[in-house]
């Protein structure tokens, strides 16, 4: 299974956690959990605007999504 790292620990972010006592593990994700984030997310925008344009039209805005 090949693996590879989604987010790099060498960050700004990263660094301030840590100098705040945080403990940091980095771990090699597999590319089958890559691929089901970008599917979930694909998923997510669709419901997300479906939803978004229904509250538009419940709302009587008159605006479309």
């Amino acid at each position: 299974m090949a693996c590879r790292t989604i987010i790099s620990s060498d960050t700004e972010a990263f660094g301030k956690l840590h100098e705040a006592g945080a403990t940091l593990v980095e771990v090699a994700t597999p590319d089958v959990v890559r691929a089901a984030t970008d599917i979930g997310g694909t998923i997510l925008v669709s419901e997300l605007a479906r939803g978004i344009a229904r509250y538009l039209q419940e709302q009587g805005t008159g605006l479309t999504f």
